[in-house]
């Protein structure tokens, strides 16, 4: 496919030849544009350049055009020849290349689905993937940035390369990072523009929207997360990285409240990943939980429980019980047991979800509050709103180191605090906090959200209270 990228060492093994002879034949015919084309345009493939990998340097090619997938739509007779040559190559990357890097993993899942050797690619869906520390990728994405120009095409795509694995890394495992993972992402969009490469554009958007989500500005980041599924779909209609880009939009509508646009997001999203990955797939299982967050919001409380039922029990039979993905699903059955009543069930699951984070987040990470502000809402609901107040204090505390004091999350957090302590009589502080929330939130979202609404109107009562 376009874009994708291979070494001429694995390529050359899998079809037992030479790999100078066949790094001769790629220069002499596959990397040159066809006549007439033009001085500008380029052959179905083009040198990446040499790239280290865990067990030493290899040359990398890239595919500028879809070749391969229209040569096997032309060809369908040639469907059991497909599925030996994926096999190949798959046991020869496998053999060449190993410990694996992300990338490398993933096309050896995709390969051995191709050959048809499902047992052989679940092994590399769940292998632990060696993967740069932040540390790393810091110091190779600020080299590269340093040196590389427009130019020279091999350090741009190694720039790319570990680029985009930072910005991933950013928003994935440290979202308080979000604004230096929206610079690079800024940086990496530019120079996509310059080069013309639409595709790595997309990318760009996609992972600028996800920081400045992160950050807490879902209407900046609406517009990135449109732009990048635009792009995507101009490539394919029907592509895991369109039902990514999908899914973030989805949530993005979620933080604006915009629950149509929302449901139809994620609805488009998980309907692809069903039919690319299959019905039990992990990307599948955080689709079907952001589905059911909106359909909670929206009333529909049966359909979300039955989303996020499934998600939660697809992340555990595909990641095992203690990943923090199936936190967030058990999590997120809690808030759907909370809504409907069921506190002694939405405690336990919220226990559960707090236990699984602690653990493998560590007690002081953002990912906890998620879990440890369902557990203070269920407290606060029992009655026990001394325990409520610790558990939100906690949440405050560990949001705003982490993610800063004007954070959205950190409003919302002051919102649940100011809530219980007016309950427990304290009306000074209770007026602090939710004042501050307002503050915060004013900044962040349109005047129109129900959030400052819902503030405006606890200030009016908290007056209204004191008169």
């Amino acid at each position: 496919m376009e874009g994708e990228t291979f070494t001429a060492q694995a390529v050359a093994e899998a079809l037992e030849i030479d790999p100078d002879d066949l790094m001769d034949f790629l220069d002499d015919y596959l990397c040159r544009p066809p006549e007439g084309a033009g001085t500008a345009a380029e052959g179905i493939v083009c040198e990446v350049g040499f790239v280290n990998l865990p067990r030493g340097s290899v040359f990398q090619y890239r595919f500028a055009r879809p070749y391969l997938h229209h040569v096997f739509a032309k060809y369908p007779a040639r469907e059991a020849d497909r599925r030996i040559w994926s096999g190949r190559l798959a046991e020869t990357l496998e053999r060449l290349h190993y410990p694996f890097t992300n990338q490398i993993a993933d096309a050896l899942y995709r390969l051995f689905m191709a050959a048809g050797l499902r047992e052989r690619a679940e092994a590399f869906r769940r292998l632990p993937i060696i993967t740069p520390s932040l540390e790393t990728l810091r110091w190779q994405v600020h080299l590269l940035r340093a040196t590389v120009t427009d130019e020279d095409p091999f350090g741009t795509y190694r720039l790319f390369d570990a680029g985009f694995q930072l910005c991933g890394l950013i928003a994935q495992e440290r979202p308080d990072l979000w604004e230096e993972g929206y610079e690079v992402s800024l940086d990496l969009l530019e120079r996509a523009r310059r080069l013309g490469e639409r595709r790595k554009q997309a990318e760009a958007l996609y992972y600028a929207a996800w920081h400045l989500q992160n950050g807490g500005f879902p209407a900046w980041a609406f517009l990135l997360a449109r732009e990048s599924v635009q792009l995507y779909r101009d490539f394919h209609p029907f592509s895991t990285d369109l039902a990514r880009a999908l899914n973030l939009l989805g949530n993005v509508f979620l933080s604006l409240k915009d629950l149509a646009g929302a449901r139809a997001s994620l609805e488009n999203a998980l309907g692809i990943w069903e039919t690319l990955l299959g019905r039990e797939h992990p990307y599948v299982a955080i689709s079907l939980d952001n589905l059911g967050n909106v359909l909670q919001e929206l009333g529909d409380l049966g359909e979300a429980w039955k989303c996020h039922k499934r998600a939660s029990q697809i992340l555990e039979a595909r990641l095992g019980p203690e990943h923090p993905d199936v936190a967030i699903a058990l999590n997120n059955l809690g808030v759907l047991l909370w809504a409907q009543g069921d506190l002694p069930g939405a405690r336990e699951h919220f226990q559960r979800a707090l236990d699984i984070l602690k653990a493998r987040l560590g007690p002081e990470h953002p990912g906890v509050t998620t879990a440890l502000n369902g557990l203070g809402n269920v407290l606060w609901a029992q009655g026990d709103l001394v325990g409520a107040q610790a558990c939100f204090e906690q949440v405050l505390r560990i949001r705003e180191t982490c993610l800063g004091p004007e954070h959205p999350d950190v409003a919302a957090a002051l919102n649940n605090l100011g809530s219980v302590l007016r309950d427990l009589g304290d009306l000074d502080e209770a007026r602090a906090c939710f004042e501050r929330a307002l503050g915060i939130l004013r900044k962040r979202l349109p005047l129109s959200h129900p959030y400052i609404r819902i503030l405006e109107e606890k200030l009016q009562d908290l007056e209204g209270g004191a008169d």
